[in-house]
């Protein structure tokens, strides 16, 4: 089989879903005899992509460099790696690669981790757009439902872990300890979560918390610990791009936001066997099914947050049957080695038809990799194609 050369196209590095399904592809096509190249601009998981020497080549759009040489020498550099496709994953630096693509005629990729602007959704009507990816079987729906993209255009292709990254920990026997991750805004519901802890500690349930987060929030999030007298509670811990350590020490992940974010702390968390108390918006009830992996809880309800807390404090045997059966349903769905293989289905697929339409096979093939029997193969392999 003759390997595939694929940029991978980023606006930043900063700590986000997109960065890390990038970096996840890269690692699945350096492992499977294809070659990739991370295009991005700085972030700080920049010092990720070099301690595993990932291919990567900056670039800083805008300003005097941008438009006096700098766009010039990007086309430069992308023509003479000779991609056979782009797969842009932050819609921010669409337009830019588009017209990239356009010079070159590669055809692109795209995934759509959150619901595009107008002027996004334009600019995915371009001809040179073969398929868009969506991380959610919702995220494809608004996609085709209220878009109105063409359903044969819009695949489902969930994010992939590399699962031996985390560490194979067994499941929380009580609770004692919950967390989050996420950036330090509102929208996030941080708040939500310090409430519902404030309310817990009345009822005598003083429980441990730990909220992993990047953004410039984080002064404004120990005010209200302060206020809800939770000092000595919560821990803070700004700008962590590895997680997987800390949310393995956790009893329970709690993914309180106020709409659907599509962070993978959630699925990190499950991948750890932590079972999950979510708010339930889009993608996410599609990932947290209630009473099987964890609880779901409306969005922005302190009340009903720590109501579900308290209900896997008082039984605690829920806790483990729970966090197995999140690890389990992360291996099934979610496994680099699952995802990476329908990926390169789509891609092989773009490459065949251009941008004209995808197969309908391809629709199904992650339904298909996703079966018990790939999902049994699949788990005695790092990441290889079947």
């Amino acid at each position: 089989m003759i390997g595939l050369r694929v940029i991978q196209v980023l606006d930043h590095l900063r700590v986000s879903a997109a960065a890390s399904s990038a970096i996840n592809i890269m690692r699945w096509l350096q492992a499977n005899g294809h070659d990739g190249l991370l295009l991005s601009g700085k972030g700080e998981r920049e010092r990720d992509v070099r301690e595993e020497s990932l291919p990567l080549r900056l670039y800083a759009q805008g300003g005097a460099g941008w438009w006096f040489g700098g766009r010039r020498r990007l086309i430069a550099d992308i023509e003479a790696w000779n991609a056979d496709l782009l797969h842009i994953h932050h819609l921010d630096c669409l337009g830019v690669f588009l017209s990239v693509a356009g010079k070159l005629q590669l055809p692109v990729v795209v995934s759509v981790g959150r619901q595009p602007t107008a002027n996004e959704a334009e600019l995915l009507r371009d001809p040179q757009v073969a398929m868009l990816l969506a991380p959610s079987e919702s995220g494809r729906a608004h996609l085709v439902g209220r878009l109105g993209f063409d359903r044969d255009r819009v695949v489902v292709v969930p994010y992939g872990l590399d699962l031996t990254r985390y560490p194979q920990v067994d499941p929380p026997q009580e609770l004692r300890t919950i967390g989050t991750v996420g950036r330090f805004e509102p929208r996030f519901g941080f708040e939500v979560m310090l409430d519902a802890l404030a309310q817990l500690r009345e009822q005598n349930i003083r429980l441990k918390a730990t909220l992993v987060g990047n953004g410039n929030g984080a002064g404004r999030l120990m005010e209200h610990v302060e206020r809800c007298h939770l000092g000595e509670q919560v821990t803070i811990i700004p700008g962590a791009s590895r997680t997987s350590r800390i949310l393995s020490q956790l009893d329970c992940f709690v993914y309180p936001a106020r709409e659907d974010l599509l962070t993978l702390g959630v699925l990190k968390a499950m991948a750890c066997a932590r079972p999950v108390v979510a708010s339930a918006v889009g993608s996410v009830t599609e990932w947290v099914h209630e009473g099987h992996n964890g609880i779901l809880v409306p969005p922005g309800d302190a009340n009903a947050l720590a109501e579900a807390l308290s209900s896997l404090y008082h039984q605690p045997q829920r806790m483990a049957e729970m966090g197995n059966a999140a690890r389990v349903d992360v291996r099934k769905h979610h496994d680099l080695t699952i995802v990476g293989t329908a990926l390169h289905e789509c891609y092989r697929s773009v490459l065949r038809r251009g941008t004209t339409q995808v197969d309908t096979e391809i629709i199904r093939a992650y339904r298909r990799l996703t079966s018990d029997e790939a999902s049994r193969s699949s788990s005695s392999s790092r990441f290889k194609t079947p």
